[in-house]
Order: C-alpha cells, then sequence, then structure tokens
C-alpha cells in the first residue's frame, strides 16, 4: 500500500483549516463593519432606530429606507411650522410637505386632523392619519389623480382641454402663465367661490386677484426673496381684508351668524335695552291673554298655586259661566212672573 506523499494533509486537517479561515473571515467583517445609525438627510443628527424618529412613507423613493422618510420628525416640524407663517395657512403648509415628500393629501385629512388633541402636533396627527387603512399605501400622485376632475367642470372644457388646461381656463385668465400656474389658479379660484358667496362681479374680480396673489406668494417662497415674500404676503392679505373674509373678519360674522334670536335680544338689551311698546303695539292679536287665561291660569288653579292673573281669568270665567236663578218671597205673588213660568191662568 503506497502511503502519502511527504508534506501532504488528510482531509480531516484541510476541512478544519477551511473553517477556521471562514471563521477569522467573519471575525475581520464583524470588527470592520460599524453600528448602524440613521442620519437625518436635514439636520444630520444620528439616530438608532427610525420608528420612533423618522415618519413613514409609502411612496417608491422610499422603498429602500423600510419606507421611512429621510427627514427626522424634529425637522418635519420644523419645516411646517415655516410654511404655515410664511403662507399664513397651515392647510398650505401640510399640502407643500406633501407635494416634497410625495405624501398623501386630501380634505378629508385636513377637517380630522384640524381637530386634533392639544397634546399632538398637526403633523403628528396627519401621519397618523395616514397609516389607516383607508389612506394606507396612497401617495401624493393618488391625490392627484382624484383631484383632477375638479379642474375640467363643463363639457366643452373637455373636449378643448390640452393636458389639464381648458381653452376656457386661458381665456378666464389671459396669457403670460404656465400650464401648472393656469391649473393652480383654477383650483384656487374654485376652492374660495364654494367655500364663500360669490354673487356679484366685484366678489368675482376679488377672487380672482386672490388666486392670482397666492400665485404670487407660492413664487416669492421658491425664489427664497425675503422682501418679495412679505410685499406679496401683504398684498394678500389686503385683499382678503377687501373681501371680508380675513379670518378675524371671518370669526366675528360666524359668531353673529350662529346667534339665536333670543340670544341676540338678550345681548341687545344689555347694551341698549329695547324700549316698551306702544298700547296699539301691545298684544296686538290677543295671544297673550289667551295663554294667560287659557293656558297658565287653568294650571295654576288645578294645583291650587297663586295665580298673578287671576282678576283677569275671573274676569273671562264670569262671561262664560251660568248662575242659578234666585227668587225672594215676594215673587210668588208676582203675576208676571207666574205667567211667563207657567202660562197664563185658566
Amino acid at each position: 500500500m503506497a502511503g502519502r506523499p511527504k508534506g501532504s494533509k488528510n482531509k480531516a486537517t484541510i476541512l478544519r483549516e477551511a473553517k477556521e479561515r471562514e471563521a477569522k473571515v467573519q471575525r475581520m467583517m464583524q470588527e470592520e463593519d460599524p453600528p448602524k445609525f440613521y442620519q437625518c438627510t436635514c439636520c444630520g443628527k444620528k439616530y438608532v432606530r427610525q420608528k420612533d424618529n423618522f415618519f413613514a412613507g409609502y411612496s417608491n423613493l422610499w422603498a429602500a429606507n423600510d419606507h421611512y422618510l429621510p427627514v427626522c420628525k424634529h425637522c418635519i416640524e420644523k419645516m411646517f411650522n415655516q410654511y404655515a407663517v410664511a403662507l399664513s395657512n397651515e392647510d398650505e403648509a401640510i399640502r407643500r410637505i406633501c407635494m416634497k415628500f410625495d405624501l398623501y393629501y386630501s380634505q378629508s385629512l385636513l377637517d380630522s386632523t384640524s381637530r386634533h388633541s392639544p397634546n399632538v402636533t398637526r403633523m403628528t396627527a396627519w401621519f397618523k392619519q395616514l397609516n389607516m387603512a383607508q389612506h394606507h399605501g396612497k401617495t401624493f400622485d393618488d391625490y392627484l389623480t382624484e383631484s383632477e376632475g375638479r379642474i375640467v367642470y363643463d363639457p366643452e372644457d373637455a373636449l378643448e382641454t390640452r393636458g389639464k388646461v381648458s381653452q376656457r381656463m386661458m381665456e378666464f385668465w389671459g396669457p403670460g402663465f404656465n400650464e401648472n400656474d393656469y391649473v393652480l389658479l383654477d383650483r384656487e379660484y374654485k376652492d374660495w367661490t364654494t367655500h364663500y358667496e360669490c354673487k356679484s362681479k366685484v366678489q368675482e374680480a376679488l377672487f380672482k386677484d386672490i388666486s392670482m396673489a397666492q400665485l404670487v406668494v407660492n413664487r416669492a417662497y421658491r425664489s427664497g426673496d425675503v422682501k418679495e415674500l412679505k410685499s406679496a404676503s401683504d398684498n394678500l392679505q389686503n385683499l382678503l381684508g377687501s373681501a371680508n373674509i380675513k379670518p378675524n373678519q371671518t370669526n366675528e360674522n360666524a359668531l353673529a351668524e350662529s346667534n339665536t334670536p333670543g340670544m341676540l335680544i338678550e345681548k341687545w338689551e344689555k347694551t341698549r335695552p329695547i324700549p316698551e311698546p306702544a298700547p296699539e303695539w301691545r298684544d296686538v292679536d290677543k295671544i297673550g291673554h289667551y295663554i294667560r287665561v287659557w293656558v297658565l291660569s287653568p294650571i295654576l288653579e288645578m294645583f291650587k298655586l297663586k295665580n298673578p292673573w287671576k282678576d283677569e281669568y275671573d274676569l273671562e270665567m264670569e262671561r262664560y259661566s251660568a248662575h242659578k236663578p234666585e227668587y225672594s218671597p215676594e215673587d210668588d205673588n208676582n203675576e208676571s212672573l207666574r205667567q211667563v213660568v207657567f202660562g197664563e191662568n185658566e
């Protein structure tokens, strides 16, 4: 039997050395692989967990990031507050953030998150709503698909539409705007006229100017020119004041409309008491007399309670009361009474 060549290794030795090399490689890889952190692309802060520090987003843009936004919650809240101040509108601020991060946006979400609890921020409430079943997986593209039907209303407009812009829209707003501008202007105008009364040509012109002022504010915000943004925002506020729809004006009008006639009378009596009516206008149809005599007084009399209208009640009852006749002894000799009651004597 031939022996093993000098210097060769048996099979067991070869397997053992292979395992040692593999274990060494694994140790080297573990030593070289640093701990995993999740870094905010806005502020640069590193976090060890995504769940508690980043909002979830269902766009394919964030698929490789486990469907979490690359910007931390703190920066999202900060961005929302900056937009809300610059645009003077929280709803528009949310819409901007949804555009940036491809998040779903809808009016129903705006309504539900506007009534969030005091210890929860508007953006936290927004993302909680996004995680609900009816909104799960939706993006800003879904909002555009849902809202596209609101841009062109008339059938004849749809026949002339180039993309999203119809001939009517271009004639209404005039030249000088791009396609996105026409869509934004038309959407905002219809939104304003839906939420507020527009029955005159003056109101129509005001809402048209307000829509164009919003477009200017958006452009100024994108350009980053603070001076231009302030001028555009002031112009928008002046137009809102002219239309009597600034927030403070709207609150006062809503308060006046919410008051019932009784509340208004009480308010007027405290500030300027209503004088006593002239005699000819006091209880003209006698409804007060009817209620006092035939409704309130019988109830009070039935329960043996003090009746402040007893004289009035007794006087009215006297008119409809029947009394038993009373006769004196002298009446027996009265021939005329006997004749009335028994007829003439035979």
